[in-house]
């Protein structure tokens, strides 16, 4: 009996191990993706203004606001876009496979 359940069951066992392979490949992207964006942002900010602002700001804590409100507004839209993003490919998916 247990090995007539395993056979049933191991093609949707291999199926989500499968998918948590290819989603925690696709965390690891995105978290290397957000990484870089916010490298990239942070270094863009600080060339030009950044200079400035640590000499004109009263303190140096408005500085690091500024950087980390052009960071979490960055974040904030990503995620935005990830969920809206993933809600319609889940609605696609689902029309595709006529579940």
């Amino acid at each position: 009996m247990d090995q007539i359940v395993a056979e049933s069951t191991a093609r949707s066992r291999f199926d989500m191990w499968l998918m948590t392979l290819f989603g925690g490949c696709a965390c690891c992207c995105s978290a290397i993706g957000v990484y870089g964006l916010m490298a990239y942002s942070v270094s863009a900010t600080k060339r030009p203004r950044s200079g400035f602002a640590w000499r004109s700001a009263p303190d140096k804590n408005s500085v690091r606001g500024m950087v980390l409100r052009q960071g979490m507004v960055l974040a904030i839209s990503g995620i935005i876009v990830g969920v809206v993003a993933s809600l319609s490919f889940a609605e696609c998916y689902q029309d595709w496979t006529m579940v």
